[in-house]
């Protein structure tokens, strides 16, 4: 809903052209429809009042999953600027960039972390965006200049996938 909201912000804001105001509400629509899935889900548990459904496991392009959530957080009008480096790793094959997840819930876990580093940033820092290959599995770093993160509580913030 933020990044929705913060386009429809900026669309306010701004004179826009024909384009960009479409763009705006591609990136609306976006946000609205994975917000329902979300409320969608939500809804069955409740109703069922059972544990989450198993969600789909499949191969995902974390280059792809990552410009998704990218993409969802840029127009939020902050001046902060998202820069997306992708590491050389041991290999060149497309496939190595490949992992195995479920594609919604680690994009909306990216947009929670893109967005939590833009929050706590100050206005025209840049935050970073790394995704790394490593020996036996993936690294995708966001880093930022915010107030960080208490270091007794750093433990608890890594996400393995």
């Amino acid at each position: 809903l933020s990044s929705s909201s913060a386009a429809s912000d900026v669309y306010k804001r701004q004179s826009q052209s024909a384009e960009a105001a479409m763009q705006t509400v591609q990136i609306q629509q976006q946000e609205l429809t994975r917000m329902k899935k979300l409320l969608d889900g939500l809804m069955t548990l409740f109703k069922a009042g059972q544990a989450l459904p198993a969600r789909a496991i499949t191969a995902i392009s974390l280059e792809e999953v990552i410009q998704e959530a990218v993409e969802a957080c840029n127009n939020t009008g902050d001046g902060h600027a998202i820069a997306v480096i992708r590491e050389q790793g041991p290999t060149a094959d497309p496939e190595a960039w490949q992992a195995m997840g479920d594609q919604e819930q680690l994009e909306q876990a990216l947009i929670n972390l893109i967005g939590n580093a833009k929050k706590y940033s100050a206005p025209q820092q840049t935050i970073a965006i790394r995704l790394e290959a490593r020996t036996d599995h993936m690294a995708v770093i966001i880093e930022d200049h915010g107030i960080g993160i208490p270091l007794e509580d750093q433990a608890l913030s890594l996400i393995h996938i």
